[in-house]
């Protein structure tokens, strides 16, 4: 297979741009291929952290798999809740592994799945795109083709496949905690996960407290876990004294979003589970590449309107310190909060620990900035007339640190393909022209994402931009959809020690 790296992606990851290129294959995947030689980039082999500038030639050779060591079909029993030409649901008993690993050979879901769709074998992965623990029992969503394969993926990465998690809870637990631990391989059985200094944390997650005393005969749904959360089991609940997740149910619109089918499979797929709730998770947290120290969040739609008194105080909880609220006016001003106090500017820069840097958006772009060594950071916020004027080339200038030791993250605004702009905007940008798709005469569509990597191209690394405030109604604030004067925050700050 080839392909061509988008100028939209430049500054980005070459592991982060692959994943957009294939998404029929998993990053991990990917970035086993490249240190293999099975992905080569103009002809050579690059590691997964170079920036890509975009223009590249990708050609990518997977490697064959042994028929020995592909799996195998079995005949095992498999509850199929829905089932068409692009997609399986399958209702996954506790008990049942997924695919195929350590410990587990064979008799897995996968296995069943060839036998019940042959078809499959030609899918990567069996068509398998998310998974469930061995002894978790809910819906999985397969997919059948590589086209509702690559659609399913990308839903998971921009969260409109939403999935919520169930818990039987034995006992009264507490109005609101957090588990926010080291997970990695126990060192006794290597099998399974533990909670263990060697581990990795997820990040930690905001408490959320209970709206309702315990009701015994009451079915409360849980918000879904955000991106990147982790679930323990069973064996490592009793350490926190806190419920181990429980029995998981997925909703999902698998078709490419041509396929007009969607709201059939919805209602087989949340037949019997309507008490689930779908809202999305109130915080976001980057997954990106900055140190372990340096700690970050975006509030959606469901924390509150952070105009609003109550929302600050429910976001301050959160923090180590007041936020260092600005008083934004889509200029370029850069507010070095180790010198002066906060003030009227559209970013921010701290080197201090507990100093929370903080840019308040409702379409317009937050990004979020680190050093690789975790000495400083920063807040940016970028309408069209900062991204023009410079804002985040002022924002990197005021760090003080070189480009090539900066990472930084986009968070939501509002997406490619909705935000129309007219002659002011296009030429602007007019340096830009790969940020725009013509709609009508005198306007355009604007990629603010694709501006933004752009003028971050020297840096070590840029991830995000995978969001749409405007289309995901349900998840983000939007002024343009709404004309609102609601806003979400994004907030950074640095710890004295790694979490």
């Amino acid at each position: 297979m080839t392909a061509s790296v988008p100028p939209a992606l430049g500054g980005m990851r070459l592991d982060q741009a692959l994943a957009r290129l294939f998404p029929q294959y998993s990053r991990n995947r990917l970035q086993a291929w490249l240190k293999s030689g099975h992905i080569t980039i103009d002809g050579r082999r690059l590691d997964p952290n170079h920036a890509v500038t975009g223009g590249e030639a990708v050609a990518l050779q997977p490697p064959r798999v042994a028929d020995a060591a592909a799996p195998q079909a079995q005949r095992m029993p498999l509850k199929v809740v829905f089932e068409d030409a692009a997609l399986i649901v399958i209702d996954k008993p506790a008990g049942l592994v997924v695919h195929p690993g350590a410990g587990q050979p064979d008799r897995t879901l996968l296995n069943a799945l060839l036998a019940h769709a042959p078809a499959l074998a030609a899918v990567p992965r069996g068509g398998i795109v998310h998974r469930l623990d061995k002894d978790t029992s809910g819906l999985l969503v397969v997919a059948k083709t590589v086209e509702a394969q690559v659609s399913l993926v990308k839903q998971l990465a921009d969260h409109s496949m939403r999935r919520v998690y169930l818990a039987v809870v034995q006992g009264d637990p507490p109005a609101s905690g957090v588990i926010d631990a080291p997970v990695g391989r126990d060192v006794r059985a290597r099998t399974r996960m533990a909670v263990t200094h060697r581990g990795s944390r997820a990040g930690g997650m905001p408490p959320r407290d209970r709206s309702h005393p315990p009701d015994p005969s009451s079915f409360p749904a849980p918000a879904p876990s955000a991106g990147g959360r982790r679930d323990l089991s069973a064996r490592h609940a009793p350490r926190h004294r806190l419920p181990a997740p429980g029995a998981a149910r997925d909703r999902a619109d698998p078709r490419p979003p041509d396929h007009g089918q969607g709201g059939e499979l919805v209602g087989a797929v949340t037949a019997g589970h309507e008490a689930a709730d779908r809202r999305a998770a109130q915080v976001i947290q980057p997954g990106w590449a900055a140190p372990a120290r340096v700690r970050a969040l975006v509030t959606t739609r469901d924390f509150g309107d952070l105009a609003d008194e109550a929302a600050r105080r429910k976001l301050r909880a959160l923090l180590p310190a007041e936020p260092s609220w600005l008083k934004q006016v889509h200029g370029t001003r850069v507010i070095d909060l180790d010198q002066d106090a906060p003030g009227e500017a559209d970013a921010a820069v701290t080197r201090n620990v507990g100093t929370v840097c903080v840019v308040k958006a409702a379409d317009c772009l937050p990004v979020l900035f680190a050093d690789a060594d975790g000495t400083t950071i920063a807040a940016a916020h970028a309408g069209w007339r900062g991204l023009a004027g410079g804002v985040l080339e002022a924002t990197v200038a005021a760090m003080g640190v070189p480009q090539n030791r900066i990472v930084a993250w986009l968070g939501p605004a509002i997406g490619p393909q909705v935000y129309e702009v007219g002659e002011d905007v296009y030429r602007a940008f007019s340096g830009y022209p790969h940020a725009f798709v013509p709609t009508r005469p005198g306007h355009w569509r604007l990629d603010l994402y694709a501006v933004a990597r752009a003028k971050l191209k020297g840096l070590k690394g840029v991830s995000g931009g995978e969001f749409c405030t405007y289309s995901q109604r349900e998840r983000f604030f939007s002024f343009r959809r709404e004309r609102t004067a609601a806003r979400m925050a994004a907030a950074i700050w640095l710890e004295s020690t790694p979490p």
